[in-house]
């Protein structure tokens, strides 16, 4: 359903935009939470990369994740949270003109100053 509603290269070309201009990660889950890898732009930090070889911290990271992305559902409302491990990330939830769920933007991971 999302990857029809926002399907193509506009969207793309935003997400890669947005992440030339900040560094930042970009991507979208669909209303099933499954990452849309179309929509995939940027990479982790290399900090995040090496942490995440770990499977157990992986889990974590992909809980953590998870947990968020319905707590921004839940509340219709964006959302700006630190990660399990201490970092910055942010969701945007996405609904239709009747208020139907799509799917969510997310971002991160970012290591604001003093953190």
């Amino acid at each position: 359903m999302l990857q029809q509603a926002i399907r193509g290269e506009k969207v793309r070309q935003i997400f890669r935009m947005l992440n030339s201009f900040s560094g930042v990660r970009i991507v979208l889950y669909d209303i099933e939470d499954r990452l849309l890898a179309e929509f995939d732009v940027g990479s982790n930090s290399a900090y995040c990369r090496t942490l995440r070889q770990d499977p157990e911290f992986d889990r974590r990271c992909l809980a953590c994740d998870r947990e968020h992305i319905q707590e921004a559902r839940a509340s219709g409302r964006s959302l700006i949270y630190r990660c399990h491990h201490g970092l910055t990330e942010g969701i945007v939830p996405l609904y239709d003109d009747v208020e139907q769920y799509l799917g969510a933007i997310v971002f991160g991971t970012l290591r604001l100053a003093g953190q």
